[in-house]
């Protein structure tokens, strides 16, 4: 094999010990199952630091024993293979993403988000009319920008000596767990902030018909999906939604979920303790009618990203960096806020 052949293979080999590929996954190493019943960090670490040995010029020193744990091949492997589970385990836990919509954005440069607000119903046209005009114009908006979220995190060399593969994994785990928490959060917080919109009114109220202040049922249920449907948009067009997603508070999510089998609806229910004891919603589908706006990288994979990172205090091990981007912007108040 070529020397990226054998690191390629190892990095997958690593990926299959965790249990996060499959031996006879397609994109696996073809070779990687051969590696599996070694030592396979140490085994690298040799590897990555022969490597670097055979690029220095004739008559240079030689890296020290065992120094292949800081070359940026190993660190780069690793990088690649903790990043697999961080990635996975983030996407587990992105329930929040039901309910709101996905907006692309180039930077991190603060833009803004207005309201759409153009007449869209189609008026009777008698022959030789003229049509009526719909203008869209970019208003002012809700302004939001991306923020960056992370840890730096060494990963010992007494870790990687052990070839404490499961330990390592875990805790890169955690971190896809903690960087779903960070967009969830503030998610939830919005949603329940009642965020005044671009047209300078609040997201709920009464005046909007979008508040019912009933504990969740099948009858409050019932009176909320049609409340949903009557709502109008600017123009007072009726909208007639079809209910898409539950959100309600923790404690509600077997009701939730009892009532939703019961009834034989197509929602989906999303349970959250961070709502307040007794806090239910029903919005409509984010791709027709967004409420809450989560803004994603352009291009990027995933919102979280595992690299390696230079130690600047030299500790024996490796460093890797641990980044999310997150933010969220109100969109509009099509939803049904429910609970006494």
């Amino acid at each position: 094999m070529t020397p990226s052949d054998f690191i390629q293979a190892h990095k997958d080999a690593i990926l299959i010990r965790a249990g996060a590929l499959a031996p006879n996954a397609p994109e696996a190493h073809p070779n990687a199952a051969d590696f599996r019943d070694k030592a396979l960090l140490p085994d690298l670490g040799r590897f990555c630091s022969d490597v670097a040995d055979s690029r220095r010029p004739t008559g240079t020193m030689a890296r020290v024993q065992g120094s292949g744990f800081g070359t940026a091949d190993f660190g780069n492997a690793l990088a690649a293979a903790v990043r697999v589970v961080t990635q996975n385990r983030m996407a587990d836990h992105m329930r929040h993403e039901t309910f709101c919509k996905t907006l692309p954005v180039k930077d991190y440069v603060l833009q803004q988000f207005p309201m759409l607000a153009v007449g869209t119903d189609l008026e009777f046209m008698p022959e030789g009319s003229e049509a009526p005009a719909a203008m869209l114009s970019d208003e002012a908006g809700a302004l939001a920008g991306l923020k960056r979220f992370g840890r730096d995190i060494l990963v010992s060399r007494e870790v990687l000596l052990a070839d404490d593969i499961g330990l390592i994994m875990r805790t890169f785990e955690n971190f896809g767990t903690a960087a779903a928490r960070v967009e969830a959060k503030l998610a939830f917080e919005l949603i329940e902030s009642n965020a005044v919109l671009s047209d300078g009114e609040t997201m709920f109220d009464v005046g909007h018909g979008n508040v019912l202040a009933s504990a969740l049922s099948e009858s409050a249920l019932g009176a909320s999906m049609g409340m949903l449907r009557a709502m109008r948009d600017p123009f007072g067009e009726t909208q007639d939604h079809d209910p898409a997603v539950m959100v309600v508070e923790g404690s509600l999510e077997l009701l939730a979920r009892r009532l939703v089998r019961e009834a034989g609806l197509a929602l989906e229910v999303v349970a959250s303790a961070r709502l307040p004891t007794g806090r239910w919603y029903l919005l409509p589908d984010p791709d027709f009618a967004p409420v809450i706006g989560l803004l994603r990288m352009t291009g990027s994979k995933s919102p979280v990203s595992i690299d390696p990172k230079r130690d600047m205090l030299a500790r024996d091990g490796v460093m890797f960096s641990v980044r999310t981007n997150a933010a969220v912007v109100p969109l509009g108040r099509t939803a049904i806020k429910g609970g006494v």
